[in-house]
């Protein structure tokens, strides 16, 4: 069991099957100062959905993980429209390696699972192998 650490802004806990694990959410790295929105229309365009899974056609002028964020989330938005006032935010990343334009040929995110009625876990590939996962949860506004 690990201490919990002071400025928790939220507490949870995750049950499957007759096992719960509770955590907490805080502060770990530099508060977000600004915003830069960019063009995800130029993305979009370059995206072919097949069932449950986003496939990358073309190469968009953005940076790797931008390109991937995007992918994830017009994944998301295809298979799980959120209510109004709600959407869904990236809440916890998995990579093998740090994500770059190497990684953009051939690349697919495809969803396989939620996971306690409220994450969900989406796969990353390049042309080549699974190098990572995405989790995303479903937040008010």
């Amino acid at each position: 069991l690990h201490e919990a650490p002071a400025g928790i802004t939220a507490n949870f806990s995750v049950g499957c099957g007759d096992q719960t694990v509770t955590g907490w959410v805080t502060d770990a790295y530099k508060p977000v100062v600004r915003r830069i929105p960019y063009e995800e229309a130029l993305i979009w365009n370059n995206l072919k959905m097949e069932e449950n899974q986003i496939v990358l056609h073309g190469n968009p002028p953005f940076d790797a993980f931008e390109i991937c964020a995007s992918m994830a989330v017009r994944l998301h938005n295809h298979l799980f429209p959120p209510e109004t006032g709600k959407k869904w935010l990236l809440s916890r990343i998995e990579f093998d390696h740090g994500i770059d334009n190497g990684d953009l040929d051939g690349l697919s995110l495809k969803y396989l699972q939620t996971i306690a009625n409220r994450f969900t876990k989406t796969e990353v590939r390049n042309g080549k192998e699974v190098f990572g996962l995405l989790y995303f949860s479903l937040a008010a506004l």
